[in-house]
């Protein structure tokens, strides 16, 4: 059973003759008092009515007229009135401001708004059923061979359903334009109201019969209510009940979806002729003779809606619609740069309409609505790319909530290559130009270095630099690249210039001559420019062989090569220096003397005690004769006979001495002889 509290019809609006009357002319001339079929939004599963608009289901013929004086985008609760008389449709909004809809209408008798706002009339008298969308354009359906339409709707799939009165029969013009008759017994005479539901069936008033008929998809038909006088708006709520006009009777009647029927209370109409219900259970009547348009409340309060009454009635309720998501069915790139393409797509609710795409990121992406729910998305540049998702309503369908997708779009990298090769062998005191090329964010690459001891460098803004070597170590050159916009910094890059020591040379300025074991000489030398002084060692050959002082002085000491090398150290930028100086140095002589004084007066028989010395590193001295005499171990030299004694002193070399010998030289006689022995004196043989 309905939500609506029941009642008794109200009586005294008009005569029950006067209606009567006017039933029986309607059979003759129906335009007098027919009725709307109004597509309830407010009925099971609310139908979705999609216009050619909004679909492309249905093409359109004729002229396309704007019209400035449309109510567009109506806000919920606006009211629509088919005014047959004003040859107009009437939106009441809310507030009780009221607009007009269409153009160059003749008689119309049908109205009905879907969930976006776009308006559907039949305009009878024109034997056509016309689109006005939400910016005024007007268009005409192209269905053909109408007379005189009233009843309009829409089911889930876009097929559109038209009431075609005068010929008796229900047209169906599905979105590739074929246009069927539905298969209605002959029980069905001058369609009025018309209406869908979320099963597919087709709920129509037969004016002609007092029948309200359903006709399910496999073509079934019942029939709905009974006792009815002459039917004409339809109408059905959320919970199924129908509510039927029967203006004859001057009365509503509630069909609930389990076949009770009862009337619903209305005062002051005298034919109501077309019914709509909102989401909240609200029911809007239209009356045909002067009661205007009323609105009843689901616990029987009744409020005027407008003075405008007419044929037709529809009301805009976004509620009714049923609501539709929007759900991204392609995942948003990661790591993405300027330059990269990615193609969106996602699915919608059961509207039909596609999903379309849109971005308020501009500056950073730009998307190219493929129309098939996907899109082409260029990511030009560095940010969030937003990618908007919208679908569209129809009668029965809400449109979706704006889905967002949002593509991070990074900054594309830059990498830094040096062009000028490090030098080679570099020293103190060099420079070099460095040059390097980088990414494509148009910023110079840039010079500096962290080896403020070894180098600097005096960038010059070209990408290039110029570097002075300063002192050795190792020169580390930093290059860096701004980044900007669609580019990030490039990372560092290094370059290394090896820069090594400064060579010295230590000259010896002193030579020693000819050189004796046991001589001295005084080394000397200059060096380079480090500054340090230059000091004497012996190179490790000629250990032992000779002595050297750090300051130069030099002792022979053996008859061997003596090696004197003379050093300077180096500093941050001079290295080590070294250069060795050879010395032959020659076996010196040994002088032998004798010590003992040769006797002035030797004669046979006299003895004498000869001696000598000589090197005191050397070998023994020894003694021999040669002449008239003997020598014996102690060196006693005995005269046996006249004549000439030589007398011999010798002492051998060594490796590093010469030998040496001596000689005295004694004339012997006989004894008592007159004259002594004659002393020639020694020799020093050399």
């Amino acid at each position: 059973m309905s939500h609506r509290p029941s009642g008794s019809r109200r009586t005294g609006v008009a005569s029950l003759a006067t209606l009567a009357a006017a039933a029986a002319l309607s059979v003759a001339t129906p335009a007098v008092l027919t009725g709307t079929a109004q597509a309830s939004e407010g009925h099971r599963g609310a139908s979705s009515f999609v216009s050619g608009v909004n679909r492309g289901l249905h093409p359109t013929v004729g002229t396309s007229v704007s019209q400035p004086d449309v109510a567009t985008s109506p806000v919920d609760g606006t009211v629509y009135i088919a005014d047959m008389e004003g040859n107009q449709v009437v939106a009441v909004a809310p507030d009780g401001t009221q607009t007009t809809v269409g153009s160059e209408l003749s008689s119309p008798h049908g109205v009905i708004v879907d969930s976006v706002g776009n308006v559907y009339v039949a305009d009878s008298g024109n034997n056509r059923v016309v689109e006005v969308t939400t910016d005024g354009t007007q268009t005409t359906v192209p269905a053909t061979g109408l007379t005189y339409p009233i009843g309009i709707d829409v089911d889930a799939d876009g097929n559109l359903f038209i009431g075609d009165n005068l010929n008796s029969r229900v047209v169906e013009l599905a979105p590739d334009g074929t246009q069927t008759t539905l298969p209605f017994d002959g029980g069905l005479v001058y369609p009025n109201g018309l209406t869908i539901d979320d099963q597919g069936d087709v709920f129509t008033t037969s004016f002609g019969n007092g029948q309200v008929l359903e006709l399910t998809p496999d073509g079934t038909q019942t029939t709905v209510g009974s006792g009815l006088s002459c039917p004409t708006g339809l109408s059905l709520d959320a919970a199924g009940d129908a509510f039927i006009a029967d203006p004859c009777a001057g009365r509503v009647v509630e069909v609930a979806a389990d076949g009770t029927q009862t009337t619903v209370p209305t005062s002051g109409l005298g034919a109501p002729i077309d019914t709509a219900v909102d989401a909240a259970g609200n029911l809007y009547v239209v009356d045909l003779t002067g009661g205007g348009t009323v609105k009843v409340a689901p616990d029987g309060t009744q409020t005027p809606v407008a003075g405008v009454g007419g044929y037709g009635v529809d009301v805009f309720d976004s509620a009714l619609a049923a609501a539709q998501t929007v759900s991204f069915t392609s995942d948003a790139p990661t790591g993405a740069v300027p330059g990269d393409d990615y193609t969106v797509s996602a699915t919608g609710g059961d509207s039909g309409n596609p999903v379309t795409f849109s971005t308020q990121s501009g500056s950073v992406c730009t998307v190219d609505d493929q129309g098939d729910g996907s899109a082409d998305v260029s990511l030009d540049h560095t940010g969030d790319c937003v990618i908007d998702a919208d679908q569209t309503g129809s009668k029965g369908y809400a449109p979706a909530d704006q889905a967002h997708q949002t593509v991070s779009v990074g900054q594309l990298v830059q990498s830094i290559a040096f062009t000028s090769a490090a030098p080679g062998d570099a020293l103190p005191g060099d420079d070099y130009t460095v040059s390097a090329s980088g990414g494509d964010s148009g910023n110079p690459v840039t010079f500096s270095t962290q080896s403020g001891g070894v180098c600097t460098v005096d960038d010059q803004g070209d990408g290039s630099a110029d570097v002075s070597l300063d002192h050795a170590g190792e020169c580390v050159i930093d290059a860096d690249q701004l980044g900007a916009g669609d580019y990030a910094a490039a990372e560092q890059s290094h370059q290394k210039v090896t820069v090594g020591q400064l060579a010295q040379q230590v000259t010896f300025t002193s030579a020693p001559g000819t050189v004796r074991t046991g001589d001295h000489y005084t080394a000397t030398a200059t060096g380079g420019d480090s500054g340090n002084p230059v000091t004497f060692a012996v190179a490790p050959e000629s250990a032992g062989s000779c002595t050297v002082s750090p300051t130069g002085q030099v002792h022979f000491l053996h008859a061997k090569p003596c090696s004197v090398v003379a050093s300077q150290a180096g500093d941050l930028d001079y290295a080590d220096a070294s250069t060795v100086q050879r010395v032959h140095v020659l076996r010196a002589p040994q002088v032998v003397r004798f010590t003992s004084k040769a006797p002035r007066h030797a004669t046979v028989g006299a003895t004498y005690h000869a001696a000598a010395t000589g090197n005191p590193v050397g070998r023994p001295v020894r003694l021999s004769v040669i002449g008239p005499c003997s020598i014996d171990r102690h060196g006693l030299v005995r005269f046996t006979h006249r004549g000439t004694c030589s007398v011999y002193a010798r002492q051998a070399g060594t490796a590093d001495y010469k030998s040496g010998h001596a000689k005295q030289v004694i004339t012997v006689t006989s004894a008592g002889h007159g004259r002594g022995a004659v002393h020639l004196g020694t020799a020093l043989l050399g």
